[in-house]
């Protein structure tokens, strides 16, 4: 497995964006884990795709998505026609000065949500458009690119929430309440350190019940199911990409005790971590 990490100075100068159609398209690399925001406009593939600890089938007019940090392997897709567009979260937080921009996208960084969404021939061919538009600016860089750059990646990001939205019943708008990105952002990056509902609303600045209701109207749960979640998602991760034994998952998890960790494991799965370990590597 390859750590990938962005080349800022792939041009020249520091930019923070870059793409690739399947003529440039580096299959030597199959299983990685990337440190930037990957998303594939496919418009003829095949075959199936491991995401994090999902394993999805490729097909013609469909998005991939993948965020920073997830194990991605595509040893068994096949890519026949494709434009994939690489960036950095900053790419954007910079050029709209919100610290926590790109977490209004649940394709990207919504918990347990789909990573793929397939669209009609007709829908796909709108936004890969979009796609390609920047595939173009990319390979011929003026002074101004940067700024068309972002904002054609702005409006691709925001097309596709709207379908995504209709296709699984997500917030067909990009979420603008700061303070509910806020909470997504500590769930995704802080997970480890915090671990109640009243440690993620101090830290949001906001009250235990404030934070609930700020969950329930754009997440449809509660601050602790969120929070369950995103703990489950950890320690998943950690059960099928580390070699730890169980014993050390629940010392990094900040449980007091493996007993404890497997029942929280099994209430929430059915399976102790052992057998969740045991089916995922079958």
């Amino acid at each position: 497995m390859q750590k990938l990490k962005f080349d800022r100075i792939k041009y020249g100068k520091e930019l923070l964006i870059d793409t690739a159609d399947m003529s440039d398209f580096d299959r030597d690399v199959n299983i990685a884990v990337p440190n930037f925001y990957i998303m594939g406009c496919i418009r003829k593939g095949k075959g199936q795709i491991k995401i994090g600890h999902s394993t999805l089938s490729v097909a013609d007019n469909m998005f991939i998505f993948i965020s920073p940090g997830t194990y991605t392997d595509i040893g068994n897709s096949k890519f026949e026609e494709a434009i994939w567009v690489f960036f950095e979260g900053d790419f954007l937080e910079y050029f709209f000065n919100e610290k926590f921009f790109i977490y209004k996208f649940e394709f990207f960084h919504g918990l347990n949500k789909p990573a793929t969404l397939s669209l009609s021939a007709n829908e796909f061919s709108e936004l890969e458009f979009l796609a390609r538009e920047i595939h173009h600016e990319i390979k011929n860089i003026d002074n101004d690119s940067e700024h068309i750059l972002r904002s054609s990646l702005y409006l691709l990001l925001c097309k596709l929430n709207r379908y995504y939205g209709g296709v699984y019943n997500t917030f067909k708008q990009a979420i603008s309440n700061s303070k509910a990105l806020k909470f997504k952002y500590l769930l995704e990056n802080n997970i480890l350190t915090l671990k109640t509902v009243d440690e993620f609303a101090t830290k949001i600045g906001v009250s235990k019940t404030y934070l609930n209701n700020l969950s329930q109207k754009y997440f449809g749960k509660s601050a602790s199911e969120l929070i369950k979640e995103r703990l489950i998602l950890e320690a998943k991760k950690e059960l099928i990409f580390s070699q730890k034994d169980i014993s050390e998952i629940a010392l990094s998890l900040n449980f007091s005790s493996q007993s404890n960790f497997n029942r929280f494991f099994k209430r929430s799965t059915t399976l102790t971590p052992l057998d969740f370990r045991r089916e995922f590597s079958k």
